[in-house]
This record gives C-alpha cells, structure tokens and sequence, in this order.
C-alpha cells in the first residue's frame, strides 16, 4: 500500500516575524507573528509551516489540521507522538515528558528528512 495521501488539511495564513524553513514546526509570538518553535514543551505552538519565508515580513500558510509533510530531526517511527526540537530548528522530535506534542508520524522519520505527520495537537505529557 503506497504512503498517506495529502489531503483536505486546514490552513492559516500568517505573517512572519523572522525567516521559516518549509515544514517546520511553528508557533506564535506575542506580536501575533508566525515564527519557529523553539523547544518541546513550546506552547505557543499552532502548526507547520508549508512554504518558507526569507524574512520577517512573508505572508506564511501553517497547517494546523491534517495530514501534512513535517521536517524529522532524528530518527523516529510511525506511530510515535512528536514535538518541536530544542534549539530552533523546528524539527520533529519524540515527544518526552513535559513537552507538548503536535502530532503523530505517520511514516518513519530520519534526520533532516521528511516523514508524514496527522496534526493532533495535545495537552503538555506528564
């Protein structure tokens, strides 16, 4: 059976407030700006980016539910809930305690490699 198909996901469109890379995961600053998550437990998170932005300024469209292509930082496998990654990189990670998940991969992951994620965004794991 072929991979998830991409389809019927709901999108926003934000401005950003600094330069986003396509399919990372992103949150909202307190200026109401788009910009890249920055930590597991991140809970101003809303989303992944699905085009990318130079700069702050650019008009970005973010997933917020659905089925959508999100950037892997390590490797992960289907099935496993997933958050941003330390450091600003806005790359999914596995979800660890105290962290706030946004989603479940539904295809394997590997670093800096897309994998396909359902947008399920939760309450901060224990």
């Amino acid at each position: 059976m072929p991979g998830p198909v991409f389809e019927a996901l709901t999108t926003i469109t934000l401005e950003s407030g600094a330069a986003i890379n396509q399919y990372t995961i992103v949150g909202v600053n307190t200026s109401g700006k788009v910009v890249v998550a920055t930590a597991a437990n991140d809970t101003t998170v809303i989303g992944v980016a699905q085009n990318a932005a130079s700069a702050a300024g650019e008009a970005v469209t973010v997933a917020i539910a659905g089925v959508t292509k999100v950037v892997a930082g390590a490797t992960i496998n289907p099935g496993v809930r997933v958050s941003a990654e330390a450091g600003g990189t806005g790359q999914a990670i596995t979800a660890a305690s105290a962290s706030m998940p946004i989603g479940v991969l539904l295809s394997a992951g590997a670093d800096n490699k897309l994998a396909a994620m359902l947008i399920r965004s939760g309450t901060v794991l224990a």
